[in-house]
């Protein structure tokens, strides 16, 4: 079973009993397996707190992309419940999940192979005026101030993220590195409270590594200007 691991205390965050608040997430008696007579999570309990940073830790096999794929709802639970912010979770569609403020990144990346960079960020940010499909059926003027306000937020991400001569490229013509920025882009441009990130550093140079206001917290264990209501949760 992975384990999970508070990287700014270096104590474990698991325990039997875990008080569901104040914890921004927080898992009670979760059960799981892919066959019946072979359980990968039995009565599996933790908590988040706010504002921190953790570490998901476990051999191949152990299952922390299925706990992540748990928690943000591409798999349902056979036993327990998950919470978020007070709030049942549990058995809710992804984007649903997504809207109440968790976020995540995955393993094969998972971008829109034929938009650029920019048009990739673009969609994962919150309370874009054109997301309905009505809205996206009228003049562009008439939410030009909302999608500028858009533009100049998704300017700000590709320069944070070191994307800025590739912003025009196609999501496919870009290195795999570029990818994972972009991944871990869209991710922050989701405006998410708890970010799952899988396997965030893999493929990214050293030196960005460092640079990136994400990642830059990981290598020193500390920081990245999280405020007290966004947690990050990777591994």
């Amino acid at each position: 079973m992975p384990l999970v691991h508070r990287l700014a205390t270096e104590q474990t965050a698991t325990s039997p009993t875990i008080k569901p608040f104040p914890m921004i997430l927080n898992l009670q008696n979760i059960g799981f397996g892919f066959t019946p007579k072979k359980p990968l999570f039995k009565n599996l309990c933790f908590g988040l707190e706010p504002g921190k940073i953790y570490a998901l830790m476990g051999a191949n096999g152990a299952g922390k992309t299925t706990l992540f794929n748990l928690i943000t709802g591409f798999h349902r639970p056979a036993s327990g419940s998950i919470h978020f912010q007070q709030q049942p979770i549990t058995g809710l569609a992804p984007y649903k999940i997504n809207r109440m403020g968790i976020g995540r990144t995955f393993q094969d990346l998972r971008l829109i192979s034929k938009l650029t960079v920019k048009e990739n960020i673009l969609p994962a940010m919150p309370d874009n005026p054109t997301d309905h499909w009505i809205n996206a059926l009228l003049p562009e003027v008439t939410f030009k101030k909302q999608i500028q306000q858009l533009e100049r937020n998704a300017q700000k991400i590709i320069g944070d993220y070191f994307l800025q001569d590739v912003q025009h490229a196609m999501a496919d013509e870009i290195s795999f590195g570029q990818q994972k920025l972009l991944n871990l882009a869209c991710c922050v441009a989701n405006q998410a409270q708890l970010l799952l990130l899988d396997e965030p550093v893999a493929g990214i140079s050293p030196h960005y590594r460092e640079l990136c206001p994400t990642l830059s917290s990981f290598n020193r264990m500390t920081g990245f200007g999280l405020n007290r209501r966004r947690s990050i949760f990777w591994r």
